[in-house]
């Protein structure tokens, strides 16, 4: 159990650090809870996992990486759910285009899209 606390312990860590540091620390923490989570797979599964547990983890930063080079890319990693005002992800618009509809462009930049890029992804993977 003690090695849930982990990842929670750097959300107290000073705030004060050069930025740098600061993507250093998240990078680390996003490493951390893939190796996690590798090591929490039900045993049908983790050979695979652990097999390829070097890759996984060091790749697992991609995304963010992407957010100092892509400006558009921030947005995709979050969504605030209290500046839209409702209680649960239910009552958010399913669709993108209904989302821009009810929220504007520059809302849905501010506050996060990422349940929509999710769909969008998943949609250009499949």
């Amino acid at each position: 159990m003690h090695f849930l606390l982990y990842p929670l312990l750097l959300i107290f860590i000073p705030t004060h650090l050069e930025p740098n540091r600061k993507a250093e620390l998240g990078f680390h923490a996003h490493k951390k809870i893939n190796e996690i989570a590798i090591f929490s797979l039900p045993p049908e599964m983790i050979g695979f996992y652990k097999h390829h547990m070097r890759t996984i983890i060091e790749r697992s930063v991609n995304p963010d990486k992407r957010r100092y080079i892509n400006e558009n890319e921030g947005p995709r990693h979050f969504i605030d759910l209290d500046a839209y005002g409702i209680d649960l992800l239910a009552q958010l618009p399913k669709k993108w285009q209904e989302a821009i509809e009810q929220y504007g462009d520059s809302t849905l930049t501010e506050y996060g899209i990422v349940p929509w890029h999710v769909v969008r992804v998943k949609y250009y993977l499949t």
